[in-house]
């Protein structure tokens, strides 16, 4: 895991529902990696969520109208 200077970290209270026995690999994980479930959970959403920052490069072409008429739609269709 990377670490992080505790003055970048976010306080983010969560609450997750998981089967018993992802609950128990994770615990598992935890415990072989020598960190806490909590700690564990952070690094795999701070993982997943790495690239996520980027959301204009999608967004740059669209434009959304203030109106649109049936017609409008119609020929959008078309």
């Amino acid at each position: 895991m990377k670490y992080l200077d505790p003055s970048e970290h976010v306080l983010l209270p969560v609450l997750i529902s998981v089967r018993a026995d992802a609950a128990e690999l994770l615990s598992e994980m935890a415990l072989e990696m020598g960190t806490t479930i909590d700690e564990l959970i952070s690094a795999l959403a701070e993982d997943s969520a790495c690239d996520l920052s980027r959301p204009s490069e999608f967004l740059d072409d669209v434009v959304i109208p203030d109106r649109c008429s049936t017609q409008d739609l119609m020929n959008r269709i078309e």
